[in-house]
């Protein structure tokens, strides 16, 4: 992960942005991460900023920047 550049998650929100509005519900993050129950729900705490209980781009091109380089920006 620490090989996303700033440029290159800009590039990643940019598109989010011009196609379709992703999102992804809890079954949805589960089977694309492959991880457990407990796992899950971990991640969706972390990852879903508003509490809708979805993971939209926003939130998912948040997660990349924390991930890569551990700040929201």
């Amino acid at each position: 992960m620490s090989d996303f550049s700033p440029a290159y998650i800009i590039k990643l929100k940019e598109k989010f942005e011009k196609d379709q509005m992703f999102t992804m519900k809890r079954d949805d993050l589960k089977k694309f991460f492959q991880c457990s129950e407990r796992e899950t729900d971990i991640l969706m705490q972390m990852l879903d900023l508003d509490g809708d209980k979805t993971i939209d781009s926003h939130e998912f091109v948040c997660a990349l920047g924390m991930l890569a380089h551990g700040t929201m920006d």
